[in-house]
């Protein structure tokens, strides 16, 4: 019998890693004025990030506190969260956000953005 995951506040699973795609919208949302400072300080840039390859799940937790800590640090989530979603709409099979969040915000759905992590792993 297998243990269920829990999850802990930006502390991701070891060995786990989020897509490239995701990394953009640190760049691509209504914050980024706030936002694209504290990405830079840990070392990624717009024009570097590949759509192709994979990053650490940690690295985007740590900027993900950061990020929280801020004076602006909720809404500034939300903004990402939003190009998070745009930017997973434009690489899958989903006609549109509503099809998205009554069809694909699952644990199958997470493992085209982010892996190597539990099975139970999810949004």
């Amino acid at each position: 019998m297998s243990t269920a995951y829990v999850a802990v506040p930006f502390q991701a699973p070891a060995g786990s890693e989020v897509s490239g795609r995701l990394l953009r919208a640190y760049f691509t949302n209504l914050e980024s004025d706030f936002v694209v400072p504290i990405v830079a300080r840990y070392g990624l840039r717009l024009d570097e990030i590949d759509t192709n390859q994979w990053y650490s799940l940690q690295l985007y937790y740590d900027i993900d506190k950061e990020i929280y800590q801020g004076i602006n640090g909720s809404e500034a989530l939300v903004a990402i969260g939003k190009a998070t979603i745009a930017n997973m709409l434009s690489r899958s099979s989903y006609v549109d956000l509503e099809d998205y969040l009554l069809n694909g915000l699952t644990t199958l759905a997470a493992r085209d953005f982010i892996r190597n992590v539990p099975e139970t792993f999810g949004f």
